[in-house]
């Protein structure tokens, strides 16, 4: 299993296209992944995807556009984390378990975890997550 700080490293370096045996179109702008999911399949597993759910892919994370550079950044950062335990309902103390990494990337913040609670609540707001209650989550289907 990788760590991950070192998934981070790969969802930042990962290339624009690879074609087989998926077409993945990695959407990036706003000089990171716009999509923190993941890339964003026209193609998969030789399938064409339904325009669809292709839009409704893209159209989970658009409002990051709105946000400043570093609350966008905080944003995405904390959607890696939540993509990255790979569960459609967890914790606030499974985002917790990302407090080292993001202590790293943010070096000058020495409330990690107020901020995991803050962005948790920008995320909750935007449609992107729920508050179940009492520390609960559930990310939202992208469709």
């Amino acid at each position: 299993m990788l760590s991950a700080a070192k998934r981070v490293h790969m969802a930042r370096n990962a290339p624009s296209r690879t074609l087989a045996p998926n077409l993945t179109l990695v959407l990036r702008g706003l000089g990171r992944l716009q999509h923190p999911s993941g890339p964003v399949f026209f193609v998969r597993d030789r399938q064409p995807q339904p325009k669809e759910i292709v839009l409704a892919q893209w159209k989970r994370t658009l409002f990051l556009r709105d946000e400043g550079l570093e609350a966008r950044g905080w944003l995405i950062e904390v959607m890696n984390c939540v993509e990255s335990i790979g569960k459609q309902e967890f914790q606030l103390d499974d985002v917790y378990s990302f407090e080292s990494t993001l202590s790293q990337l943010y070096p000058n913040n020495r409330h990690v975890k107020q901020k995991i609670r803050q962005q948790l609540q920008v995320l909750r707001d935007r449609g992107y997550l729920d508050f179940m209650g009492r520390g609960y989550y559930r990310l939202r289907s992208p469709a």
